[in-house]
């Protein structure tokens, strides 16, 4: 069922499942029960915070009634039993990332690939001022002669709205773009501007 989720719900519910996996994957689905699942949800908090922990037990809670759909199982024992009530302090932003923390990670130098997409990515949010998603669908086709042509997620089924960031008279958007473009692997067409090693 995954692959017919949009991108950035395919990697989330990847990761979800990469951890529930060693914990639940043995198990038959009628055997999991809320306590187990609560336990679960204690360490992942512990271990990889609440929001990590909240996305595993919906991802889990989704596998459940799609066994139920598929026959698997009659009934879905963690609908209506599972509620994780987020913990005092999480989920509020008490700061704003500081200038000197980003000029900070972005002297890092490395040859490692990690770093220099992180690095490329973070000039090049700054750059445009655009959403991680909207970064993330960025095609070789969006960039034309006049600047980059983006169409919001977020206006894409109300306005419609589409945007053109310029090319900076200075050049230095473009040659952001092209560094980005010299990291392997080569893309060509209707590629995404950033891409895993194996070109997704």
């Amino acid at each position: 069922h995954v692959p017919t989720k949009s991108f950035s719900a395919q990697e989330s519910d990847r990761l979800a499942i990469r951890r529930l996996r060693p914990v639940f994957g043995h198990m038959l689905p009628r055997e999991i029960q809320p306590v187990q699942v609560y336990k679960y949800a204690d360490l992942i908090t512990k271990n990889n915070g609440f929001t990590s922990a909240k996305h595993d037990i919906q991802t889990l809670r989704h596998i459940m009634t799609k066994a139920v759909q598929w026959g698997v199982i009659n009934n879905n024992q963690l609908l209506g039993q599972v509620r994780l009530e987020t913990p005092v302090g999480v989920g509020i932003r008490d700061r704003l990332v500081e200038d000197w923390e980003v000029t900070e990670v972005l002297s890092v130098k490395s040859s490692y690939r990690g770093v220099k997409i992180a690095n490329h990515y973070i000039r090049f949010k700054l750059m445009t001022g655009l959403r991680r998603i909207d970064i993330l669908r960025l095609r070789l086709n969006d960039l034309k002669e006049d600047g980059i042509h983006v169409q919001p997620s977020k206006t894409k089924q109300t306005t419609r709205k589409r945007l053109i960031i310029e090319w900076d008279e200075y050049g230095e958007l473009r040659t952001l773009v092209n560094e980005i473009l010299r990291i392997p692997p080569s893309r060509i067409g209707s590629a995404t501007l950033f891409t895993t090693r194996q070109g997704k």
